[in-house]
C-alpha cells in the first residue's frame, strides 16, 4: 500500500496536458516540418518579394499562418490551461491518494473516489508524470515528484499491468 499526500501545481497540470496531447514522434516532427516550411517561405519569400520575384500574398499568408500557430501554442494554450486550473478548485486543493493491491483511492475536500485497477483502460508516462486513463480522454494525473522512490512507481505500473491481464 502506498499513501500519497500532496497538491497539484499549475506546472503539473501543464505537464499532464502536454503528455495527454502528445501524438508520437512522426506527428510531432511533421508539425515542426510544416512550421519550418512556413518560416522558410516567409523569410526566403520576403527576400524574393523585395526583389520583385515572388508574390507578397504568399509571404503574408505564410507569415500569418506561422504567427497564428506560434501565438496559439505559446500564448493562448498556456492562458487557457491557467484559467482551467484556477476554475477547477479540486485540482488545487490538497489531496490524499491511497494505492492498494485492489484499488486507487483519491480523497480531497470535494469528495472521495475508489477505482479498481481494472477500471483504468490505459496509462501514459514520461519522466515527470504518470497519467491513469479511465477513458480515452478522462485521466488521473500522478506527478512522479510525489512518489518517494522508484519502487513506488514500479508498484503502480505493476498494478496497472496486472489489471490489464
Amino acid at each position: 500500500m502506498i499513501e500519497i499526500s500532496g497538491r497539484y501545481e499549475l506546472a503539473d497540470f501543464r505537464k499532464a496536458q502536454a503528455l495527454h496531447a502528445r501524438r508520437g514522434k512522426v506527428a510531432t516532427w511533421s508539425a515542426y516540418y510544416v512550421m519550418g516550411v512556413m518560416a522558410l517561405i516567409a523569410v526566403v519569400g520576403g527576400v524574393l518579394a523585395i526583389m520583385g520575384r515572388f508574390p507578397w500574398s504568399y509571404v503574408l499568408i505564410s507569415a500569418l499562418a506561422l504567427a497564428a500557430v506560434v501565438i496559439v501554442r505559446f500564448v493562448v494554450v498556456p492562458r487557457q490551461l491557467k484559467r482551467i486550473f484556477a476554475q477547477q478548485k479540486d485540482l488545487s486543493s490538497p489531496f490524499e491518494m491511497t494505492l492498494t493491491d485492489q484499488e486507487f483511492t483519491m480523497r480531497n475536500e470535494f469528495g472521495e473516489s475508489h477505482l479498481p485497477w481494472d477500471s483504468f483502460v490505459k496509462w501514459r508516462e514520461d519522466k515527470e508524470m504518470l497519467l491513469l486513463y479511465r477513458s480515452d480522454v478522462v485521466f488521473h494525473m500522478l506527478p512522479k515528484r510525489l512518489l518517494r522512490s522508484d519502487d513506488e512507481l514500479g508498484y503502480v505500473l505493476g498494478r496497472l499491468r496486472q489489471s490489464r491481464g
